[in-house]
């Protein structure tokens, strides 16, 4: 991730300098970075959907019984 930061520095660095070479070199190490961190996006997006679904359990009194499957779905996409 340090590596991700620096290149995103040093691309708004040539964006002020107006160099265009070195705005697309950087670039391409940013999108080849981005594929790899993809997953773990995909994880966190789980992670908050599981941390909103336990928080609507607790809110509705630690009980799958008062939860509709509407507040489900709406706990998963939020």
């Amino acid at each position: 991730m340090k590596k991700f930061g620096k290149y995103i520095e040093n691309w708004k660095n040539y964006l002020n300098q107006n160099d265009l070479t070195g705005m697309k070199k950087e670039y391409a190490k940013i999108k080849n970075k981005k594929e790899e961190i993809m997953p773990l996006e995909d994880t966190l997006k789980e992670i908050k959907t599981i941390e909103n679904i336990q928080t609507l359990i607790k809110n509705k009194g630690n009980s799958l019984e008062n939860i509709t499957t509407d507040e489900i779905r709406l706990a998963q996409t939020i």
